[in-house]
């Protein structure tokens, strides 16, 4: 089974790399920093333990065990709204192609005005006012490129500029969703969450200093996304299934491990992909600094239960876990290289070094 929320530095990609090295016959599965919960959703364990700090993402997980239906009904409105967002591209086309060769603001607010009168807007927005105001302002801008690209180029693609024209109709869209980030109830909040997820640019986390989402829409290459086909994935009855003996927990991991420690066995298998040791550490607005290292560290030191953790290797990281190795034989530390298509703040990074670290000794002599 694949993820279906699309999370910064999820190890999906990577399962096929360490699916030798997962322990066998596993009571238990346990992970700290869930996110998109890659290697639970392909390892599919029969009972699981999960944890991450974002209440979103958990609150997310929870209701769909629940099968809760407002969630499903709001994803859907969601799902509507964005396949009709193309019947008002059209329109949007239609009206603006003709400025292909000239263009001005007055003309395009006057396109605008008339398409406000003449097109239905997707339920979820309730002030129509603000998206058209969107619209125009990107769509201005997007022209103006287009104009500028066609006279360097002398050449009119008209698919491309319809691309265009999609994208500025569905971005103004999510952009509305995303500057009006208060939704009335949990329900909306976390499904408006779910879908700035899917289409932000490289499912990048980054806020402003007010402490607001801040990341562009994807652009023309998601303008055919389909949010209704991620919604059924999220619903089906395998998701149902695999989540029906799993206890979710959202807590900073000190806490999670409070709560769930003196339940671990043995035979359970504990999974960390923490945040990485940078100068812009942090996760969902949280810091994750130095100490935190130093105490996950610690804590993955002691467990009892067979673990296994991939972090970008610095000085620093190798240093605490080799004093860890010096407190427990068990423990070992190897060297593996990986990259990731994006390049985030604080998790993603282009070829990097990454330590897989385990207690244990894995079913397959060779690591990778």
């Amino acid at each position: 089974m694949k993820p279906f929320i699309k999370w910064p530095g999820g190890k999906s990609g990577e399962y096929k790399k360490i699916e030798h090295i997962i322990p066998q016959n596993i009571d238990k599965y346990i992970e700290p920093f869930f996110g998109g919960g890659g290697i639970y959703f392909n390892l599919e364990p029969k009972r699981a333990v999960i944890n991450d700090i974002n209440e979103n993402l958990m609150t997310i997980y929870k209701l769909l065990k629940q099968k809760d239906e407002n969630l499903k009904s709001c994803l859907t409105q969601i799902a509507d709204d964005w396949d009709n967002l193309s019947l008002i591209a059209e329109k949007v086309f239609e009206d603006t192609k003709k400025y292909k060769n000239n263009i001005s603001e007055d003309d395009i607010k006057h396109e605008i005005v008339k398409l406000s009168k003449d097109v239905k807007l997707p339920k979820l927005i309730n002030g129509q006012e603000y998206y058209w105001e969107l619209l125009s302002e990107v769509l201005i801008n997007k022209l103006n490129r287009i104009i500028d690209l066609e006279i360097k180029n002398g050449i009119f693609n008209e698919k491309d500029f319809y691309d265009q024209i999609v994208a500025v109709t569905k971005g103004a869209y999510y952009y509305y969703i995303r500057d009006r980030f208060n939704a009335k109830s949990k329900i909306e909040e976390v499904s408006q969450f779910f879908f700035l997820r899917e289409y932000c640019f490289g499912s990048m986390f980054r806020f402003n200093s007010e402490g607001k989402f801040n990341i562009p829409y994807g652009g023309a290459s998601y303008n055919d996304k389909s949010f209704r086909i991620k919604v059924e994935n999220a619903f089906s009855g395998s998701v149902y299934n695999l989540f029906s003996d799993t206890q979710i927990y959202c807590e900073d991991f000190r806490e999670f491990f409070k709560k769930v420690e003196p339940s671990i066995t043995d035979n359970d298998f504990c999974f960390f992909d923490p945040p990485y040791d940078t100068e812009f550490s942090d996760y969902d607005k949280q810091a994750f600094g130095k100490n935190d290292q130093e105490a996950l560290a610690y804590t993955f030191g002691k467990l009892r239960c067979r673990s296994l953790i991939i972090i970008k290797k610095t000085d620093f990281i190798y240093h605490i876990y080799s004093q860890q190795q010096k407190q427990n034989s068990n423990i070992s530390i190897n060297e593996y290289g990986t990259n990731y298509t994006y390049n985030m703040r604080g998790r993603n990074e282009r070829d990097v070094t990454h330590l897989l670290i385990l207690n244990y000794q894995p079913p397959q002599s060779s690591l990778l």
